[in-house]
């Protein structure tokens, strides 16, 4: 017995090959039919078996429909494909076999499937047409054209249809729409009756409606004129066009929402191949920016003329030929009309051009001449002479004449009068300056000149930025606008730069003024103050000096002497209190405390003394900072200040005196305390302290560097050389007394150490302080320094 599973694999087998048979005599059927060697072929439908006979006689026809670029297809009445040529397997890009014998709506997209059901019922009575879209096996929508019409195959209804693959024509039909979208014309195609059938995006602008199929004369009503002068105004019409007449050219008008359009329109006809006429194209080129442009010009000429016979001098046109074709008011009423004259007979009142005449030698090289006439009557004119092109291509020179005579005479007197004052101007110890009313330099003196390097005839014309850097140059010039503006003089002082140094000039500006008041320019004299500036400052810092000396001896009088007898209560307090208790611990922070008041009173003492027999000890510089920070943890805490710390434990010890460099540091601190509450009353991110040290080695020896940095209200530049003097502060009075930079300066530099402050205004100051460490290698670098 077999089993069950053998049996059903046996049953597949055999139904397999069966299939394989059929599928085979399919083939070759097909192959048959294609080739004519068979003349029927079965077909089953909802009607049963239907058979379609291929006749020999056919054979040449099916050559034929192989042979065409359109696809070509037999159709049963409900769309089976009984056959098909080649053409339409590469449309559909389906082998040829799998299409005959399937629905055509197999390869219709589905939303033209309903309308193809209307075709195919059509073609079954008188024919039909349409456009629908295929489904390639690429899954690509094309469009195409369907041409139906019904036949009979032995007595049975069937269907043929021609369909035609429109994706290059719909293509070419775009690229030609682009085209047209794209001209900067306006573009109308209208039919033989006159009425539009296809317009440019650009003729589409014009009007606010619907054209297709509207009238042009009506949608476009177009005027003309026969000529410039004619006021009489012409409607245009098409229809000699459409007869035929080709127009270039013609200038018309439209008008649309109460605004004038001005083109160009040119326009021929339409035919066909066999010269049917079609119609006629149009296309209209906007102008009428340039008609405005041409009336705006003529407009511009008239005011042009106008603002010639206006001028204060005189004007003419003169031809190649010397003959004057334009002259101005004021030439006529000078030297007469010329009436087409030469201009050398007018103005000279000779017989011939003058030799190198500056009018010939413009229009000759094409570049402007100036020169100076002195007429025959003498007077004396500034003359230009402009080569230009006339509207009709032809060379001509503008020449235009100024009477300076009056300037002549004003210059010669004032030449007498400069030389007067021109030996006591350069005999001065001053520099000294002149300047116009422009700020434009006129002139100077030799001082002045040398130390800008220059001869005095080379600053004439220059300004402050020729000479000057920007900065420098605008401070001089609002110093000087100032002085013209109010005519009043003034007295300054400021800082110069030569050589690299620094000097005080104090400056006095006057204002030159004419007869009527007007200020006509400003004179200036610089003087160098810097010695006697000098010599105030030392004095005024002795005398600072000196009543800080005083100062300190009184104070540290009246503090010592309570100091001491505190201390002295909390040395008591401290001997009689028992070991770890609170009265110990407090009578012992007093004590420390109180020594420290007492030498702060001593630093004090010994700034003014530059007592510097005190013995120093080696400590860490962590741990003075660290005790500086006690102190002024409170007030920190409470203005919201944060400290960000970065000082290494393996900083190398200092040999100093702790609480000097603990007075320092304070000092620091209590600046940026200020700076950052000025720039952040409130609470912020940025309101922070930080502190960082490292070991730094400067010329083989080593150093520590202590970096205090705040984001505070920084320091201006111009005040930045001068925080260091004594009594010297920007903070507000009671707020500081301008010794504390002073003092910490002095305290690290008496330990061969160094200060500097790096801050700008508005943003940050950084503040960093070195001093040397304590090692055999450093002593001996001071030890070198020393014998140096």
């Amino acid at each position: 017995m077999m089993s069950k599973e053998n049996k059903a694999k046996h049953e597949l087998i055999q139904e397999i090959e069966e299939l394989q048979t059929r599928l085979n005599e399919a083939e070759e059927a097909l192959h048959a039919i294609r080739n004519g060697d068979v003349d029927a072929i079965v077909i089953r439908g909802h009607k049963g078996e239907q058979v379609y006979s291929l006749t020999s006689e056919e054979y040449p026809y099916r050559v034929i429909v192989e042979s065409i670029n359109e696809g070509a297809v037999t159709l049963t009445p409900e769309g089976t494909i009984l056959y098909a040529n080649k053409r339409l397997a590469e449309i559909l890009k389906f082998p040829l076999e799998e299409i005959i014998s399937r629905s055509f709506y197999d390869f219709i997209s589905e939303k033209d499937r309903g309308f193809f059901s209307v075709l195919l019922e059509k073609s079954l009575r008188k024919g039909s047409k349409g456009r629908i879209t295929l489904v390639n096996s690429e899954d690509t929508h094309l469009p195409v054209y369907l041409s139906l019409n019904s036949f009979l195959i032995d007595d049975k209804s069937s269907v043929s249809m021609i369909i035609t693959d429109l994706t290059e024509a719909l293509e070419a039909e775009a690229f030609s729409d682009t085209i047209l979208d794209q001209a900067a014309e306006s573009i109308i195609v209208c039919n033989e009756h006159g009425l539009i059938t296809r317009v440019n995006s650009a003729a589409q602008a014009l009007c606010d409606k619907n054209l297709y199929l509207q009238p042009f004369d009506t949608i476009f009503p177009l005027t003309y004129r026969n000529g410039k002068d004619d006021k009489q105004v012409k409607t245009f019409s098409i229809s000699a066009t459409l007869q035929g007449q080709t127009l270039k050219n013609k200038e018309v008008e439209f008008c649309e929402d109460g605004q004038t359009h001005h083109f160009v329109l040119n326009a021929g006809p339409l035919t066909s191949i066999q010269s049917k006429n079609l119609g006629c194209v149009i296309t209209l080129t906007n102008i009428t920016a340039s008609k405005k442009a041409e009336k705006a010009l003529e407009i511009d000429q008239q005011r042009f003329f106008s603002l010639l016979n206006e001028l204060p001098g005189y004007v003419f046109l003169q031809g190649p030929d010397y003959s004057i074709r334009y002259a101005n008011r004021y030439f006529c009423e000078i030297f007469g009309k010329p009436d087409g004259n030469p201009c050398y007979k007018i103005t000279q009142r000779g017989r011939k051009p003058c030799e190198n005449c500056p009018a010939a030698q413009a229009l000759k090289t094409k570049n402007r001449t100036t020169w100076e006439w002195t007429s025959p009557d003498g007077r004396f004119y500034q003359v230009y002479n402009y080569p230009f092109i006339d509207i009709d291509g032809s060379p001509l020179t503008l020449e235009l004449g100024i009477d300076i005579s009056d300037r002549k005479r004003a210059e010669e007197a004032s030449r007498v009068s400069e030389n007067k004052y021109q030996l006591l101007f350069e005999s001065l110890p001053q520099r000294i300056f002149y300047k116009d009313k422009n700020l434009i330099y006129v002139s100077c003196n030799e001082n002045l000149a040398s130390d800008l390097h220059i001869s005095p005839n080379e600053i004439m014309g220059k300004t402050d930025y020729d000479i000057y850097p920007k900065e420098l140059a605008d401070t001089y010039r609002e110093a000087d606008a100032s002085v013209i503006e109010s005519g009043q003089t003034e007295d300054t002082e400021e800082e110069y730069i030569k050589d690299g140094k620094n000097l005080i000039i104090r400056t006095v500006r006057t204002p030159i003024k004419d007869e009527n008041g007007d200020v006509l320019g400003i004179l200036g004299a610089f003087l160098d103050i810097t010695e006697k500036i000098t010599l105030q400052r030392e004095a005024e810092r002795s005398r600072h000096l000196a009543a800080l000396g005083e100062l300190a001896a009184g104070v540290g009088h009246e503090i010592n002497n309570p100091i001491t007898g505190i201390i002295n209560c909390a040395q008591i307090l401290f001997n009689k209190s028992k070991e770890e208790s609170r009265e110990k611990d407090l009578a012992r922070r007093v004590i420390k405390e109180g020594n420290r008041i007492a030498n702060i009173v001593h630093s004090l003492l010994s700034f003014t003394r530059r007592d510097t027999h005190e013995k120093k000890s080696m400590v860490s510089i962590r741990e003075i900072l660290y005790e500086t920070l006690i102190l002024t943890e409170a007030y920190l805490r409470k203005e919201g200040i944060r400290i960000k710390l970065d000082i290494p434990h393996n900083l190398p010890a200092i040999t100093v005196h702790p609480h000097l460099i603990q007075q320092v540091f304070l000092n620091v601190i209590n600046n940026a305390r200020y700076a950052l509450n000025q720039r952040y009353p409130e609470a912020n991110d940025n309101k922070t302290l930080e502190i960082s040290g490292e070991e730094v080695t400067i010329d083989n020896c080593p150093y520590v560097k202590i970096m205090f940095y705040d984001q505070g209200i920084g320091i201006p530049a111009r005040i930045k050389d001068k925080i260091m003097e004594p009594f010297f502060t920007t903070k507000p009075t009671g707020k500081g007394t301008g010794l504390g930079l002073n003092v910490s300066h002095n305290i690290i530099s008496n330990y061969h150490g160094k200060i500097t402050i790096d801050s700008k205004e508005g943003e940050f100051t950084k503040v960093t302080i070195i001093l040397p460490a304590r090692s055999q290698s450093h002593e001996n670098c001071q030890e070198t320094e020393t014998e140096k």
